[in-house]
């Protein structure tokens, strides 16, 4: 199983309720000399919301892994990174993506974040700060980035 770490830094303006934001993610992986490797993503969203944002870049990240692995993220979202590690969606899926009678917030991020993790063993750790926090908070002041529609499902 091979290791992976995940950095995210997000960028968001607006009301809670919705706003535009982006999203900068560092993967580093071990590779078997013992060298580092990173690859980067980033990607803006027109329409959303500071939580939505954190799982979209999640999911970003994610869909780059095929083989199983050990990924450890690092996100200073408090309620995201709690959900991954309270597992507090697989309570959800127990009880059909319902809390007190509604349904969850994000439910079509969650299902995406379900179907990517399944074959990854994640480890989610909640930080203010981590080794790229600096260098992706200047890479987002400068980045220059194509809002996407979010595509909420109904």
């Amino acid at each position: 199983m091979g290791e992976v770490r995940i950095y995210i830094e997000t960028e968001y303006n607006g009301n809670p309720a919705c706003g535009k934001g982006k999203y900068y993610v560092v993967l580093e992986t071990t590779c078997s000399n013992g060298e580092i490797a990173t690859r980067e993503i980033i990607g803006g969203v027109k329409e959303t919301t500071k939580n939505r944002l954190a799982i979209i870049a999640i999911n970003k990240a994610l869909e780059r892994f095929t083989k199983e692995s050990e990924i450890v993220i690092y996100c200073n979202n408090s309620y995201v990174m709690e959900t991954l590690d309270q597992g507090r969606y697989i309570t959800w899926i127990e009880n059909g993506w319902r809390v007190r009678n509604k349904e969850i917030k994000n439910k079509d991020l969650w299902l995406r974040f379900v179907e990517l993790a399944q074959e990854h063993n994640i480890i989610p750790q909640l930080v203010r700060t981590h080794a790229y926090t600096a260098v992706l908070r200047t890479m987002l002041d400068k980045a220059i980035v194509e809002y996407e529609e979010d595509k909420k499902e109904d």
